[in-house]
């Protein structure tokens, strides 16, 4: 499957539940895939975490540029206009 391709070590893709078992029986397993299910979640939380900081730090640096671009042009605005004041 296509989610295979994005699978990392011990993510939660390949998690895999026997429901054939009896409840008795399946106590153990059930404790198990619920810790492995909470780490598969807090692994899912961190990797939004990730690309949300990628995120803003495109943003920081696309505002960076912008700002420096306005002040590169002021700066020649001013240049090109100190020596004709009226």
């Amino acid at each position: 499957p296509v989610s295979a391709l994005f699978a990392m070590p011990g993510s939660c893709i390949d998690i895999t539940h026997d429901c054939s078992m009896n409840s008795h029986a399946q106590a153990p397993k059930k404790r198990a895939s619920e810790d492995a299910l909470y780490r598969c979640r807090v692994v899912n939380r961190l990797h939004v975490v990730r690309v949300l900081a990628v995120i803003g730090q495109i943003q920081t640096l696309f505002l960076r540029f912008v700002a420096g671009a306005y002040a590169y042009r002021v700066f020649q605005y001013q240049q090109n206009h100190e020596g004709n004041e009226t």
